[in-house]
Formats: C-alpha cells, sequence, structure tokens
C-alpha cells in the first residue's frame, strides 16, 4: 500500500536473522527525539515479516528488495540506519540509487575490504553457542545470539524470553540464516560508488563480534566520520539506545 510521504523518514534495518521487532524500544527513542521525521522499520528478505521469502546470497539482493519496498511507499529521500549485515544494504542501495535515499547511517558493520577474522568472531560465535544452556520457555540460539551480540545484557532472561518467543512467531530458517551469512561473507563495498555521498559510520566500543578496525577501514576509504559509544557491543541499539538515539540526532541536524 502507498503512503503519502508528510516527512522525511528515517528506516532501519536489522542484521542477520534478526527483524524489525528486534529494535526494541530504540524505535520510539528515535522517534522521540526526531519528531520531525518519521521512522519506519522494515524486514530483509527471509527475516520477520519475510521470512517465509527466500534468503539471497547477494547484498545488491536485499537492496533492491528495500528499494522496492521504498517505492511502493512513496518514500524519497530515506535515512538509511543500518545495523550489521543491515548497515551492508543501506550502503549497497544507497551506491544504485539516490533518489530514495539521501545517507546512510553504518553501524557496527564490515566489508571484504577488512580480512576475514576482523569481520566475523567466528570462535567467540562458536563457544557462545556451544556453552548456552536451555533456560525455560527459551531458545539456546538465541541465548546464544545475545551473549555474543550484548555487552550490557547478555544474562538477561527477560529479554531472552522476548527473543525466543520472537524466533516462535517468525523463524529464520536455518537454510536463510546460512545464505545471509554468504552474503555478508562476500559482500565488498561498492566504494567507487559511494565516495561523495552522505555517509556516517558508528560502532560500539565492547564489539565481540565485529572488530571496530571493519569500520575505519570503511570510514578511511569513504573519507566518511566515524562516532564511537562505550559500554557498548555489537548490538548498539539493545545496549545503548538513548546515547544511539542522541547520535544520530546530532548527526541529522548537522
Amino acid at each position: 500500500m502507498k503512503n503519502q510521504q508528510t516527512k522525511p523518514t528515517i528506516v532501519l534495518l536489522r542484521g542477520l536473522s534478526r527483524e524489525q521487532r528486534h529494535w526494541g524500544n530504540f524505535i520510539n527513542l528515535l522517534q522521540h527525539q526526531l519528531p520531525e521525521y518519521q521512522v519506519i522499520c522494515l524486514d530483509t528478505l527471509g527475516n520477520g515479516t519475510r521470512n517465509r521469502q527466500p534468503s539471497p546470497v547477494s547484498i545488491s539482493r536485499y537492496s533492491q528488495d528495500i528499494l522496492m519496498q521504498l517505492a511502493e511507499r512513496d518514500i524519497e529521500g530515506a535515512v538509511l540506519v543500518g545495523l550489521s549485515l543491515g548497515a551492508m544494504v543501506a550502503l549497497s542501495a544507497q551506491a544504485i540509487d539516490t533518489h530514495h535515499i539521501s545517507q546512510v547511517i553504518a553501524l557496527n558493520t564490515s566489508s571484504r575490504h577488512s580480512w576475514f577474522w576482523q569481520r566475523f568472531a567466528t570462535w567467540r560465535v562458536a563457544k557462545a553457542l556451544m556453552t548456552a544452556t536451555a533456560a525455560p520457555d527459551c531458545s539456546r540460539l538465541e541465548q546464544g545470539i545475545l551473549a555474543f551480540t550484548s555487552y550490557r545484557h547478555s544474562h538477561d532472561l527477560v529479554l531472552l524470553k522476548q527473543w525466543s518467543e520472537l524466533r516462535k512467531q517468525s523463524p529464520t530458517s536455518v537454510m536463510n540464516a546460512l545464505c545471509q551469512i554468504i552474503a555478508a561473507a562476500k559482500f565488498k563495498a561498492p566504494v567507487q560508488a559511494l565516495v561523495g555521498k552522505r555517509v556516517r559510520f558508528i560502532y560500539g566500543k565492547q564489539d565481540q563480534l565485529v572488530s571496530p578496525k571493519c569500520t575505519f577501514k570503511l570510514a578511511n576509504l569513504l573519507g566518511a566520520e566515524v562516532d564511537a559509544i562505550d559500554q557498548c557491543g555489537h548490538d548498539i541499539a539493545l545496549d545503548q539506545p538513548q546515547k544511539l538515539a542522541e547520535m544520530i540526532a546530532l548527526i541529522l541536524r548537522d
């Protein structure tokens, strides 16, 4: 359904096997900080409301789908805020379409311009998944994900139950998750197409999944500015939602 755009739009894009509901209260915090914008979330192929659709193994395919969703909603000049894989999708989309996208704010992301071991802490992920113990009404997989993505909430049982319930309601299939991993591993930011465009990077200082070196590498290639948030792991919107909302507001009003 098409909507008449009355305000500039901020579009939130989540990462691998995550959906729009994983943004939690950050959506409301950001909307409160920026009442002159409309804040919306879109799901990527294979996740959330689109979990029954196959996930591609190319980031550009996710980007094309996001651009199609923006066009269907008559959204132009959107600010894309992407986390991890969501930031890859946002950067890829901005490289091919400046009509629907005006700016990208990339959170804790990476590209093949960095070494693989900087892009994905395989041993840490494996350890978290293997040592996760089943809590009542909770998913061991979600417990492992929480352990390696959050600095402040890795043992939050209430949150774990919420995420476990989301997995029951809209599960990302194993095949789709694998395809998303492949797509992220293959992604190489289209630097030439992005140089000169409005891109800003933010990283969490305690990110144990993706090294901040990946952010600095991309920022140097694009000549883009970088901001950091302390006491914050890979899931910035979870660990420091208020600080992230305030930082994005400052960036967009600069």
